[in-house]
């Protein structure tokens, strides 16, 4: 979960109901939830941010400012690309590459992904009922992202780009942790749960969503977008 704030003013609760204070926009498209903005952004090509209030230029949700983040399109250059590659402990890995392909000097098109994985920080020692799955780690993530745009420009005075975008994030839920057990004034359920990095919670999520096309020249633009949840567990407590 993440919480983007401007000069003080953003969000900073968890409010299925409650927009953000900062507007996110994602190649023009809004995201309109925090757990939506921790998603991994990968072939950035701009990042602008600008100090609110900005409802003039974007609307609803902008006291504070609002964030562009737009990727790189395909260009008539060449053909490049990238590989990024990052490890660490507790199982992280991220693999991060691009590829862009001149097809002629109208049309070219890119290539982008992006691979995330790490383990969880937390040990879930599952109190009360047995878990109905084992080896559940609350808090990990598996987050697999692609993209494939293409760009058209028959003329210099017409252009058209269309971009499909997927996101697969798979995980054993969020970690949750109660500051009561912390504080050790509710530990006769478990005396191992006054520890920081044990909870007793199991609760997997799915997410998916796509996006969106882009069609310039006439100035028109489509959006899309499909997003679910489909929480597998409650907490174990």
């Amino acid at each position: 979960m993440s919480f983007v704030n401007i000069r003080g003013v953003g969000l900073q609760a968890i409010n299925p109901t409650t927009s953000s204070g900062v507007a996110i926009y994602s190649d023009g498209f809004f995201i309109p939830h925090e757990t939506a903005i921790a998603d991994e952004y990968f072939d950035v090509g701009q990042v602008e941010v600008l100090r609110g209030p900005q409802g003039t230029l974007v609307g609803q949700s902008s006291t504070g400012g609002a964030i562009f983040v737009t990727s790189v399109r395909p260009t008539f250059d060449g053909k490049t690309g990238y590989l990024l590659q990052s490890v660490g402990n507790y199982g992280y890995t991220k693999t991060e590459a691009a590829l862009n392909v001149p097809i002629s000097d109208q049309l070219a098109v890119r290539f982008a992904g992006n691979f995330y994985n790490t383990d969880s920080f937390y040990q879930d020692i599952h109190v009360g009922d047995s878990p109905q799955i084992t080896q559940l780690q609350p808090g990990n993530a598996d987050s697999q992202s692609g993209r494939i745009g293409a760009s058209w420009q028959p003329t210099s005075s017409f252009s058209v780009y269309i971009k499909y975008d997927t996101t697969t994030r798979k995980g054993d839920g969020y970690a949750a942790k109660n500051y009561i057990e912390l504080a050790g004034a509710n530990n006769n359920i478990d005396p191992r749960l006054a520890n920081p990095f044990v909870i007793s919670y199991d609760q997997p999520s799915w997410d998916k969503y796509r996006m969106s096309t882009d069609y310039r020249g006439g100035q028109l633009g489509c959006y899309r977008i499909r997003r679910s949840a489909i929480p597998d567990r409650l907490p174990a407590r």
